[in-house]
């Protein structure tokens, strides 16, 4: 059995164009998308059949240390009404892909000032209409 490497480096997440860097400790990025492909159906005798669900929006969610020399980009984005690209590709194995070429910041993100030890984070919710994901 072959061994594998992981580096949470080969993970790497643009929007509009820009590479975001300066990711919080943790799980820094997620993507899915917001509904089931399939949908499954099951008739009054037990027979199964499925529909294709055509919803085509999902989200990438990001979150950045609040020293992020990407968090004022983001900050501008979440204000403007552009819609641009965004995509997390995963070069870790076969270069996964997932996003879209129509996104834009879902909402506001939860703001937390605080005076402590802690580094602070702020986590961006970008919504993406036409989201797929590939390997």
């Amino acid at each position: 059995m072959a061994i594998k490497n992981y580096d949470p480096q080969d993970y790497m997440i643009t929007f509009a164009g820009q590479t975001i860097t300066g990711l919080a400790d943790g799980t820094p990025i997620t993507a899915s998308k917001d509904e089931a492909k399939w949908e499954t159906h099951v008739g009054a005798q037990g027979e199964v059949a499925r529909s294709r669900n055509r919803h085509p929006v999902g989200r990438i969610t990001v979150t950045v240390q609040r020293t992020s020399p990407d968090l004022d980009f983001l900050l501008k984005k979440m204000n403007s009404n552009d819609i641009d690209a965004c995509y997390l590709v995963d070069r870790n194995d076969k270069n996964v892909t997932a996003g879209g070429s129509e996104a834009w910041i879902a909402e506001f993100p939860d703001f937390e000032v605080t005076a402590g030890d802690d580094m602070p984070e702020v986590e961006f919710e970008i919504l993406i209409s036409d989201f797929e994901m590939r390997g």
